[in-house]
C-alpha cells in the first residue's frame, strides 16, 4: 500500500521516536477512508439534489457499502472525542466536520427521496436502504459518545 503524505507530517521532527511513526498510518488511514466518504457522500447528495436519476442508485449502493464497510466513519463522527492522534491533528479536524456535514445532507437527501411522492419506488427503497445506514452510523458514534463521556480512559 502506497503511503499517502499527510500535510500535518511537515510539523513532525525529523527525528520523531518509534511509538509516533508506528501510529501515523493509523492516521493516514483515517484521513484516506475520510477523503472516500466525503467524496461519495458529495457525489451522491448531488445526484440526488440534481434530479438524476440514473446516477442515484449506483451512487446509493457506493455510499451504502462504504458506510457499511468503514472502520474509521465512527472515528470521523467522533472529531474532537477521539484519542490522540487523531484529535491533534489538523486535517483529521478539517476532514472529521466535512464526514459529518457530508453524512447530513445525504441522511436528509435521502428522507426527503424516501418521503417523495413522485419518487420511484425502486428510488424509495434504495433511498430507505442508505438512510438505515446512516442512522445505524449515527446510532454507534452516538453509543460510542456515551462510553467516552462515561469512562474517558477508553476512548478510541
Amino acid at each position: 500500500m502506497q503511503k499517502i503524505p499527510s500535510s500535518s507530517s511537515s510539523h513532525l521532527p525529523a527525528h520523531a521516536d518509534e511509538p509516533q511513526q508506528c501510529q501515523q498510518p493509523a492516521v493516514t488511514e483515517v484521513i484516506l477512508q475520510g477523503t472516500k466518504l466525503c467524496a461519495a457522500f458529495a457525489q451522491t447528495t448531488a445526484a440526488v439534489e440534481g434530479g438524476k436519476p440514473d446516477a442515484i442508485a449506483p451512487s446509493f449502493q457506493t455510499c451504502d457499502r462504504l458506510i457499511q464497510k468503514s472502520t474509521s466513519l465512527p472515528t470521523l463522527l467522533l472529531g474532537p472525542l477521539a484519542a490522540s492522534p487523531l484529535k491533534d491533528n489538523e486535517d483529521f479536524t478539517r476532514l472529521s466536520g466535512k464526514v459529518d456535514r457530508g453524512l447530513e445532507r445525504l441522511r436528509r437527501a435521502c428522507h426527503k427521496l424516501s418521503d417523495g411522492r413522485d419518487s420511484p419506488p425502486e428510488l424509495v427503497k434504495a433511498a430507505s436502504g442508505l438512510l438505515k445506514s446512516c442512522v445505524e452510523a449515527l446510532r454507534q458514534t452516538l453509543s460510542l459518545t456515551v462510553r467516552i463521556l462515561l469512562y474517558p480512559s477508553e476512548r478510541i
